[in-house]
């Protein structure tokens, strides 16, 4: 009887390692069979180990019957008293629906699947039903912590042959609350983080403002060596920088697009110390050197070197000085000017291009339209040498008669 005994422990602990029912749902396949050998180093009956079986009734009535207790497997090592009063030394408990409740305690050894020894294929398979579909046919790995949080990974099928596998954690301030996904696998291999339809490969989304950053990477083995994604704060590693979204690598480019909608890039860092190089104002003028724009669609403080610069607009080119219609300004009118202003007329003076600067354009049209006006002068004033000198001509002539 006694032997009878241990042969069906001994099996029962085989089918519970071979199928164990899971939350009503999910099962457990071993592909191989485990048995448990009961035997000491020392011949002698004070020193066994292995385990001892508890029922609420005799065994075959735990097996087949109601009994409201079911199996429990308690650990007994070098002649220790088992102790039924508490879980101690409980390292597993079958219910009578069939669940398997599996406990680790400092006297036994972790739950193994597979084979250290054994190279053919071993998994460990959790099943699911055909139907329910979706989110609905989830099957889950909980880990749950007592008067703690939980943390799980999830899968779950779709509506054809498509799967998905889901990341879940408790937050600090989920008091006792169910774990929440924060990372999530789409069926194509996206992957999303704070959202469960990602459209790319990999998808960040983030509903907070305060958010420091989304994206942070870093080589520790290089000092300052750091790619930043995200929002910035008051308290972010480079001081000078504003509560702005930034893409920042630490040793070479700042773009930080400020809450204004401007966008600076930064280069040249020391210490903490971050020189805005270029900026693009929301408005869309672009300073270099500076972030006073003005009115100036391009702002540079500094010099400009260009082998070529060609410059359009839309006022008339001075070709009109030569029509016939033109009034040239009479000279005693320039004079008279000239005399009074110590500038020609239409040519901006000393005080007003140091205040407002110059148009180049403006200025090469205003400069071309004085020289074809002194063009035109030149032009007069060779027609009455012409003039002249045929009059003298005529007089030398009548002279000689």
């Amino acid at each position: 009887m006694k032997k009878t005994f241990v042969f069906l422990v001994l099996c029962l602990c085989i089918f519970s390692a071979a199928q164990a029912q899971v939350a009503n749902f999910d099962t457990i396949h071993l592909k191989k069979s485990y048995v448990n050998d009961i035997f000491s180093t020392l011949y002698s009956a004070n020193f066994r180990s292995g385990l001892v079986l508890q029922s609420g009734g005799s065994l075959n009535n735990a097996l087949n019957g109601p009994s409201g207790n079911g199996f429990r497997f308690r650990w007994l090592a070098n002649d220790t008293l088992v102790n039924y009063q508490n879980d101690n030394d409980l390292i597993m408990t079958l219910l009578p629906k069939g669940d398997l409740i599996i406990k680790r305690s400092l006297n036994v050894p972790d739950l193994t699947v597979g084979s250290f020894t054994d190279t053919s294929y071993k998994k460990l398979v959790i099943a699911g039903a055909n139907l329910p579909m979706n989110a609905n046919s989830r099957r889950d790995l909980s880990f749950e912590f007592s008067s703690a949080g939980k943390a799980a990974v999830r899968a779950y099928r779709g509506g054809s042959w498509d799967t998905y596998l889901q990341f879940l954690t408790n937050a600090t301030d989920n008091t006792g609350g169910e774990p929440v996904v924060n990372m999530h696998i789409n069926q194509d291999g996206n992957i999303g983080m704070g959202t469960v339809t990602p459209l790319h490969h990999l998808q960040i989304d983030e509903a907070t403002a305060n958010t420091i950053n989304m994206v942070s990477m870093q080589n520790t083995a290089i000092a300052n060596s750091r790619l930043l994604m995200g929002n910035t704060s008051a308290n972010y590693a480079v001081v000078e920088q504003r509560n702005a979204n930034v893409v920042e690598s630490y040793t070479d480019l700042h773009v930080g697009a400020a809450n204004s909608g401007n966008i600076y890039f930064e280069t040249g860092r020391i210490n903490t110390v971050v020189p805005i190089r270029m900026t693009i104002l929301n408005n869309g003028n672009v300073g270099i050197g500076t972030t006073t724009t003005g009115t100036n669609k391009l702002a540079v403080e500094g010099t400009i070197a260009a082998r070529k610069v060609k410059v359009t607009q839309s006022n008339p080119w001075p070709d009109y000085v030569f029509h016939e219609r033109y009034q040239l300004p009479l000279l005693n009118d320039v004079a008279a000017y000239v005399t009074e202003h110590k500038h020609l007329p239409g040519i901006p003076g000393a005080a007003e291009v140091a205040k407002e600067g110059q148009d180049l354009g403006e200025m090469n049209r205003k400069l071309l339209e004085k020289v074809e006006e002194l063009t035109l002068y030149i032009i007069q004033q060779n027609k009455r040498n012409d003039e002249q000198q045929a009059q003298i001509d005529m007089l030398i002539k009548q002279l000689k008669k």
